[in-house]
């Protein structure tokens, strides 16, 4: 019997070319794209660093500048705006950093005891004559906090009966106004802020909470408000405590 003969061609199938993926050219890739990383005062002058994620850019670049103590203004408060227009060069990718002029606070008419923190802001190209791939992100604030210089050198009494209401009062250097200033007790490394019933230069008179339990506590001057998980400038602390009903009392000296 001979053999089935079988057809020995081969039919080739030719494999599917891969798709290739047609990127879209974007207008936005041929813009630059401001974007201010971040903000700080360096030998009285107001550093802004800028990054450019866009096209590279060389030409005029306008900066509004404002610094406004309160959230809401009060009279006395240390506050401005200012225009800076500056010739500028940042390719794609790059950090330019800027110098937005010298910043006079604290000074002697703004001492850092009564105007320990301002909130500062500086918006690039305000009326927008550069166009841009995004304009929502050419703003940055930032809060600067100083050194007050607040002093407590004494407070009396230094103790007090656990479960009253009491006055503390502490005598030292504490400036003409309250502003960003709190009053701090501070035990086993927690921290409450006290209630101010009267502020004076030198004199300040805080409420005592009637719940604080007996022990030693730590009363400090804090100059601003706390920052995100972040410390703050303070005074040196000073030390009272509060006793127990069943303790012996204590004459003042």
């Amino acid at each position: 019997m001979c053999a089935e003969e079988v057809d020995s061609t081969v039919t080739t199938v030719k494999e599917a070319e891969p798709v290739k993926e047609i990127m879209p050219i974007l207008v936005v890739d041929r813009l630059p794209d401001f974007e201010p990383i971040d903000l700080y005062i360096a030998d009285r002058k107001l550093i802004v660093a800028v990054l450019n994620k866009g096209l590279a850019y060389e030409g005029p670049l306008v900066f509004r500048v404002g610094v406004q103590e309160s959230v809401v203004p009060q009279s006395g408060d240390f506050r401005f705006e200012r225009i800076v227009e500056l010739s500028v060069k940042i390719g794609t990718g790059g950090v330019g950093i800027f110098d937005m002029g010298d910043i006079a606070w604290p000074d002697a008419r703004y001492p850092a005891i009564d105007h320990p923190q301002v909130r500062v802001g500086v918006l690039i190209d305000p009326s927008r004559k550069v166009a841009e791939a995004n304009i929502h992100n050419n703003r940055i604030e930032r809060t600067i906090r100083r050194d007050c210089g607040a002093v407590i050198s004494k407070v009396r009494p230094d103790r007090f009966l656990e479960g009253l209401p009491s006055l503390l009062t502490l005598y030292g250097t504490f400036g003409y106004s309250e502003k960003t200033k709190r009053v701090v007790i501070r035990r086993d490394n927690q921290e409450r802020v006290l209630v101010v019933a009267d502020w004076q230069p030198n004199r300040l008179q805080v409420v005592l909470p009637k719940d604080l339990p007996a022990g030693e506590y730590e009363v400090l001057i804090a100059c601003s408000e706390r920052s995100c998980g972040a410390g703050y400038f303070a005074s040196k602390a000073v030390v009272f405590s509060i006793a127990r009903h069943d303790a012996e009392p204590v004459s003042e000296p």
